[in-house]
């Protein structure tokens, strides 16, 4: 048997009574529901309910913000079948508040009933329209509401690692409603200016009517995300700010791949293993750029970068320096990290041996010092004479040799050796002995073709300068100043005589060497 809908009195409003004989139907699956099983208004707290049937309260879902919403009867009538037999002729001299043909309530009045019952029709034709529109209204006051012209913007942040973010929420036409920001991982931060989550490298900078501002300190890879900024109100608004941590690269790592040898290559690496995004490594010596081979791979979500480079050297080489530097958009504009790295060459030795003094006499002490170079440095230096023996007041003592009192059996060839693993050196110093008295020109270390050279270069010079003066002398032309052989004239004047090469005078030319 279908289910049937029986309308109860207490759905009617607390001054209503039953309606009597009201017959039972069965209820259709596409006529529309009774009023008391339909979506009914959100009530405020400070209105009571209408007496009218067609009127229900419901519990607001936002209490903060209650706004009605009324069905109509248009919307809720239910199907009523029709009575059998003809329409009851109106009764005269009822007074209006029959029932009129369009189902609406009568119109009050005094007047025939057919007056009444004809003005209960129209009433109900216009109750019916007017009660049609004023939903429609009140659904559209409803969804746009105070809070449908808020929004929420939000702008994407970088920071680098270890540094300060500040993530900032905009608010327009804030009118207080509920502010909630989250993490990347959806964990609330901040509830309306209250902390939700104990991080205390989240510090809550600013709760206003205009924006939300929260600072985070020490950031790390793992806070990298979308930061949500959700306005409740009646539609849930929602802005992603975007968080990314950029990695500066440290200190390169600079490493040669086998020890450099005079004449051959050097291959040299820079490492940066930790670097977001990848950094750039270069290459420099003497303030030159190199070319390097660079490559990166990529470990979760950071960059390790690898450089090479590779060069000749020679043993003027050794101690020289080479940079690798490292750059990448997490440090300051125009900073890079730098590595600095002292080639290590390593040659065959040389030997020179000074003396102490240049000339040497019987009885005085000479002290010969060999200067050594190498890489690695020989270790040892040996000394000799020749095919003798040193003789036995000399000392030898790492590198020098002290010979004192000499005499002229001291005379003879010294040498001193030395060596490392690349190769051997060897020096020569002849020693001669003079008598005490003996006149002996002091020894010079200038080479005689040098000095010979500036005494011919000064020469030169000299002689140029007077062949310019003499030639200069011969082109010169001017006057002279003559006196007449008679002396003074009435005045006790001197006489002048000019030459100017006239006809008139003998020309007179005086030419000084």
């Amino acid at each position: 048997m279908p289910a049937t809908l029986q309308p109860r009195a207490e759905h009617l409003g607390p001054h209503a009574a039953p309606l009597p004989n009201t017959p039972r139907f069965p209820r259709s699956p596409r006529s529309p529901i009774c009023s008391h099983d339909a979506v009914a208004l959100l009530r405020t707290p400070s209105r009571p309910p209408h007496p009218s049937p067609l009127r229900r309260s419901h519990p607001a879902p936002f209490p903060h913000r209650a706004v009605p919403l009324i069905v109509s009867e248009p919307l809720l009538r239910l199907p009523l079948p029709p009575r059998p037999g003809p329409a009851p002729a109106p009764r005269p001299g009822r007074v209006g508040g029959g029932r009129g043909a369009g189902g609406g309530a009568g119109g009050a009045g005094a007047g025939p009933g057919a007056s009444g019952g004809g003005g209960g029709g129209g009433g109900g034709t216009m109750g019916r329209a007017r009660r049609f529109q004023w939903p429609l209204l009140l659904l559209w006051a409803a969804a746009a509401g105070p809070g449908a012209g808020q929004e929420v913007q939000t702008e994407n942040v970088t920071v680098a690692e270890g540094g300060v973010a500040e993530i900032t929420c905009r608010l327009h036409q804030y009118d207080g409603s509920i502010v909630v920001i989250q993490n990347p991982a959806r964990q609330t931060l901040f509830f309306n200016g209250t902390r939700a989550l104990k991080d205390e490298r989240f510090q809550l900078e600013e709760f206003s009517p205009r924006r939300v501002r929260i600072r985070l300190s020490d950031a790390r890879l793992e806070d990298e995300g979308g930061y949500f900024c959700q306005l409740y109100t009646e539609d849930t608004h929602h802005q992603i700010a975007t968080l990314t941590v950029l990695v500066a690269p440290e200190n390169p790592v600079v490493e040669v791949r086998e020890q450099a040898v005079e004449g051959g290559e050097v291959e040299l690496s820079c490492l940066v293993p930790r670097s977001r995004p990848a950094a750039t490594l270069r290459w420099y010596r003497d303030r030159k750029e190199l070319k390097g081979v660079s490559s990166s791979q990529e470990n979760g979500k950071v960059w390790s970068v690898a450089s090479t480079v590779r060069f000749r050297v020679d043993r003027k080489d050794d101690g020289g320096i080479i940079i690798c530097e490292a750059q990448n958009q997490a440090l300051p504009s125009g900073h890079s990290k730098q590595t600095q790295y002292v080639l290590d060459v390593q040659y065959s030795p040389t030997a020179r041996i000074h003396a102490s003094q240049a000339v040497v006499r019987e009885g005085d002490t000479l002290v010969l010092t060999c200067a050594v170079t190498g890489n690695p440095r020989p270790n040892q230096i040996r000394w000799n004479r020749g095919n003798e023996s040193l003789p036995e007041r000399a000392e030898a003592v790492g590198e020098t040799l002290t010979l004192p009192g000499l005499v002229s059996a001291d005379n003879g060839t010294y040498t001193c050796e030395a060596s490392n693993k690349h190769g051997h050196a060897r020096a020569l110093y002849v020693l001669v002995v003079y008598d005490p008295g003996a006149v002996v020109e002091a020894q010079t270390s200038v080479p005689y073709a040098i000095v010979g050279g500036i005494l011919a270069l000064l020469v030169f010079l000299i002689i140029c300068v007077l062949v310019g003066m003499v030639w200069c002398s011969v082109r010169q032309k001017g006057s002279y100043l003559t006196h007449e052989a008679s002396g003074l004239d009435e005045q006790g004047e001197a006489r002048e005589a000019f030459l100017n090469g006239s006809d008139g005078h003998k020309r007179k030319e005086e030419f000084f060497i």
